[in-house]
């Protein structure tokens, strides 16, 4: 279970409660330094980074690095500091020019691609932070600590899900998502990807095609469900355009290139993967805005002469055309042309500057959830994912409840957190709104663990995060319960849930665009027809709150809720501003 490292801000993409993830050794390399948090305020005068060596701290020159990608940057720094071993989390040019989703790359290769921290960055004149760290973790119980790790080892390596993740990481997600009906083929038109192209995206593919060998993301993984590959040329139709090495892409750089926007080629969707991680731009967005232009070519709203006088080029957006993501992709990064200046904000402010330029309504047409922040993989048939996309406190997002509980019918994991099946059946609101509550809790006390949570939250049965509790007193000396570890997890979903009251959100923000709303599934596959998310979202939504222990008609936290969890002092401060329930 892989040790992974969170960015914490306040978010320029969603103007809400912001944190990304990162894999890399970023993290650890900053705790064997001495340092458990690092925060940085206030803005340098001129381009910075930070460097740490154990009790060393000192700002930088990064002149000569401004306008360098992450990987190169990754580079220089080691090399102007004459040590191999440092390891940094930079910014690329999107971060610099201030793309509100620039995102933050972690050890040249790793990104915490959410929500903007790059833009943060950027906007402090902080290039990078560099560290190296000799100083070690002590343990309180060094051997009962070891003696747990092997157990924990052994404990992973058992899971039934553990050998397929060894083998596809997370584009095995491809073929179960055409299974269930999860995969947001051209726009979500449809979901599931045609069969004539469905092999071409598999996992085997990539596998047969391009692994070399697999690798761990992150310091201390057993699994190793990244990889390494290269590129010969001859693969695929659009190999020879894309030679060289690279690294191996997760599910939804393949459903945003593959599936969105009709580019099933392995090579072109690699290297939109490791190119946006090098700009450091969160691809989820900036893959978005070029399906959502396709969207527009295909229904005749835009035409080539609108890409002439907004790119200075005429440029086609036909389903498929892998030119077209990379001119995009460009224009946002280096905000040289009009259309990149439409998208610097996202998707959603983009497009509704597209309905100034265009004068007709376009935001029907796009897809987004909560603060106008996208998910490129299609989720209407499932309650549990579509209540997550709504109260997200980072923006539309699967990450802060992320479940497989109705897509795959997993009544015992159900009955295990509830009590009762209910969430676990297919297609139906109930329990669902219950579900995403608990299991924020649970998904919030994997991240306070600090630990990869894919693998464990696909089965927190077998892996619930109560599991480390001894660990954590082993390390720590600090006596702790797997309720208190839950309970943890708790308290931090709800001090995110408090900024957000601080910003003014309530019950009204909770929600999603027209089309996920109102418009039924054009193809609902191997899904029931005529399903509308309106038909169920206020009870999924009302359900969820009633979990939580908030007041259901105005989303907000309640006194005696925030008291349970010792958190009297963010009750008395939200009493101070009129966002709570006494």
């Amino acid at each position: 279970m892989g040790s992974k490292t969170k960015f914490t801000f306040k978010g320029p993409a969603y103007n809400m409660f912001a944190d990304s993830v990162a894999g890399g050794a970023f993290g650890p390399m900053l705790r064997w330094a001495g340092y458990d948090h690092l925060v940085v305020t206030g803005a340098a005068s001129r381009a910075v980074y930070l460097y740490i060596n154990n009790d060393r701290v000192e700002l930088r020159d990064a002149s000569r690095l401004w306008g360098m990608g992450a990987r190169e940057t990754h580079k220089a720094i080691r090399k102007e500091l004459e040590d191999e071993e440092v390891e940094t989390a930079c910014i690329g040019q999107s971060g610099e020019n201030r793309v509100t989703f620039a995102s933050i790359t972690s050890s040249g290769w790793r990104a915490a691609g959410r929500c903007g921290g790059g833009a943060v960055m950027g906007s402090k004149n902080l290039k990078a932070i560099a560290v190296k760290g000799t100083k070690g973790i002590g343990a309180s119980d060094p051997q009962a600590f070891f003696q747990l790790s092997l157990e924990m080892i052994e404990r992973v390596q058992a899971l039934p899900i553990i050998e397929n993740f060894k083998l596809e990481g997370t584009i095995q997600a491809v073929e179960l998502y055409d299974t269930v009906g999860s995969n947001p083929w051209k726009y979500y038109r449809g979901i599931v990807n045609p069969a004539d192209i469905r092999d071409k995206l598999s996992a085997k593919a990539y596998n047969s095609l391009f692994k070399i060998r697999p690798v761990s993301c992150s310091t201390g993984c057993a699994t190793a469900c990244s990889a390494f590959h290269r590129i010969e040329g001859h693969e695929t139709p659009l190999a020879s355009r894309y030679r060289g090495p690279g690294d191996k892409p997760e599910y939804l750089a393949v459903a945003t290139v593959g599936s969105l926007c009709a580019i099933p080629d392995y090579a072109a969707i690699s290297y939109f993967y490791s190119a946006t991680n090098d700009y450091a731009l969160d691809f989820l967005e900036v893959g978005h805005a070029c399906a959502f232009l396709m969207e527009l070519w295909d229904k005749g709203i835009i035409t080539s002469q609108d890409s002439l006088e907004w790119m200075g080029e005429p440029v086609s957006f036909e389903w498929g055309n892998v030119e077209a993501l990379e001119k995009v992709v460009e224009s946002v990064v280096f905000q040289r042309n009009q259309l990149g200046e439409f998208f610097r904000e996202g998707v959603y402010k983009g497009v509704q500057r597209l309905e100034q330029v265009k004068g007709v309504p376009l935001l029907k047409y796009c897809v987004y959830g909560k603060g106008g922040s996208v998910l490129n993989e299609e989720s209407r048939p499932f309650p549990t994912w579509m209540t997550n996309h709504a109260v997200s406190s980072r923006g539309c997002c699967h990450m802060r409840s992320v479940t497989m509980v109705d897509k795959m019918g997993l009544t015992d994991v159900s009955q295990a957190l509830l009590g009762r099946p209910e969430a676990g059946t297919r297609f139906v609101p109930d329990l669902k709104g219950a579900f995403s509550a608990v299991n924020e809790h649970i998904v919030a006390a994997y991240n306070c663990v600090g630990i990869c949570i894919v693998k464990a939250c696909f089965d927190p049965i077998q892996l619930p995060p109560g599991s480390y509790a001894e660990a954590y007193t082993a390390i720590t000396g600090v006596p702790m319960t797997p309720e208190e570890i839950y309970l943890a997890g708790r308290r931090a979903a709800n001090v995110e849930k408090a900024f957000n009251s601080r910003l003014g959100y309530t019950r009204k923000d909770d929600t999603l665009s027209e089309r996920w709303l109102k418009e039924p599934l054009a193809d609902p596959g191997p899904t029931p027809a005529g399903i509308t998310v309106s038909d169920y979202l206020d009870h999924t939504l009302t359900e969820y709150y009633l979990w939580q222990g908030w007041d259901p008609e105005t989303s907000l936290q309640k006194r005696e809720t925030l008291e349970m969890l010792d958190l009297n002092g963010v009750a008395d401060i939200l009493a101070k501003e009129g966002m709570l329930v006494e």
